[in-house]
């Protein structure tokens, strides 16, 4: 019988196919296509969508923003270039981080993106650390 471990290190593995298929040609057409933009997603959030929750959670220069289950960085990197946050992107494929700190540095916003390996279960910063928090997909 598979323990909570082992179910768990098989939902990583999973995530972290997804997200070295994301990188390719097809799924970065079909996601420009559906979403207007391409960060090799795996989330359903469109960019009118993102647009919304940047203006509901008043991001600006001075909001540091929690993504958890951040993923590739999909929608935190496009709100730290438009809206100038800070966004700290936590999630635990490392593949997904790896393609969120590249998309950050392409994009021009690698100081104001910090990709953090972690749980969202036992989240490793401290109280009061963030204005805002966000996630997309991530009870799936």
């Amino acid at each position: 019988m598979p323990t909570e471990t082992d179910r768990q290190s098989a939902l990583i593995t999973q995530f972290s196919n997804k997200y070295r298929d994301g990188q390719t040609a097809l799924c970065q057409e079909i996601e420009r296509s559906v979403f207007g933009c391409v960060y090799g997603a795996t989330s359903w959030t469109t960019k009118d969508e993102a647009e919304a929750v940047a203006a509901k959670l008043e991001l600006g220069p001075d909001t540091r923003l929690l993504d958890v289950g951040a993923g590739t960085g999909w929608p935190s990197i496009y709100w730290a270039v438009e809206t100038g946050c800070h966004a700290t992107c936590l999630d635990l494929p490392f593949e997904g981080l790896q393609v969120l700190r590249r998309r950050a540095e392409q994009d021009g916003v690698p100081e104001r993106v910090a990709a953090v390996g972690g749980d969202g279960v036992a989240l490793p910063f401290g109280a009061s650390s963030f204005d805002a928090v966000f996630h997309s997909d991530v009870f799936c």
